[in-house]
């Protein structure tokens, strides 16, 4: 499989849970996908503008922590294990996919792009 440069943003529930940062990374790697990392990761993880529901309060902020967060990528391409980045990602006019992960107590069964 051809290596393909793709950014992978942590979603800001999961900031702080480093398992999921590894596995997600493992998983893309096993697959032959090379990431690169967008700005602020992990711990310092910026919202995409969809946590709290904030487009309904107050659309204006949305738009820029949105465009904030858009700022950060490093790439065009997005791959993404949370729904609300992926849609975001695609809003602020990146190409985004999205990883679906299927836990089954100790592990990952399943994954699609």
């Amino acid at each position: 499989m051809v290596a393909l440069i793709n950014v992978l943003p942590y979603s800001c529930p999961t900031r702080h849970v480093t398992s999921h940062h590894e596995n997600v990374r493992w998983i893309l790697k096993e697959l032959g996908y090379k990431v690169k990392e967008m700005n602020n990761i992990r711990e310092n993880t910026r919202c995409c503008g969809v946590g709290g529901m904030i487009v309904c309060v107050n659309p204006k902020l949305q738009e820029k922590v949105l465009k904030r967060r858009i700022e950060d990528a490093t790439s065009k391409h997005i791959i993404s294990y949370c729904g609300s980045c992926r849609v975001s990602m695609e809003i602020g006019g990146l190409d985004s996919l999205q990883t679906k992960l299927l836990p089954k107590l100790y592990g990952v069964i399943c994954i699609t792009i």
